[in-house]
């Protein structure tokens, strides 16, 4: 079930204009991607948030965290398609983690759950 959180493209422009289109054109790889970070962010949360049927009310932080999340693999795969090196790559991957961190702190929360009557 592949980018239920966020889009493909959101990935892309996280991981900017510089990311490697070995990874961003290859489509099975980037399904793994998604696949991948949505199975962590459900175990992480104890949510099963792609058959939860209030997910819309935390769709602005699934699709944010997902986003920068699967953002960070691609800019792992090959740092060196970035011009300014790694110094760049560094900051886009402390960027994309600084949001992926601040949602799921949201996603995590008991009594943001319950509050919006999460199926646990």
């Amino acid at each position: 079930m592949a980018f239920e959180f966020c889009t493909s493209q959101a990935v892309k422009d996280k991981a900017g204009v510089n990311v490697s289109t070995d990874i961003t054109g290859d489509i099975l790889r980037m399904n793994a991607n998604s696949d991948a970070t949505q199975g962590t962010m459900n175990i992480r949360c104890r949510v099963d948030w792609i058959t939860n049927k209030i997910k819309n009310n935390f769709s602005g932080a699934l699709a944010d965290a997902c986003s920068s999340h699967i953002a960070m693999k691609l800019i792992n795969h090959d740092m060196a398609s970035y011009p300014l090196g790694l110094t760049e790559a560094q900051s886009m991957l402390n960027l994309n983690s600084d949001i992926y961190e601040k949602n799921m702190r949201i996603l995590e929360d008991k009594e943001n759950q319950v509050k919006f009557g999460v199926d646990a």
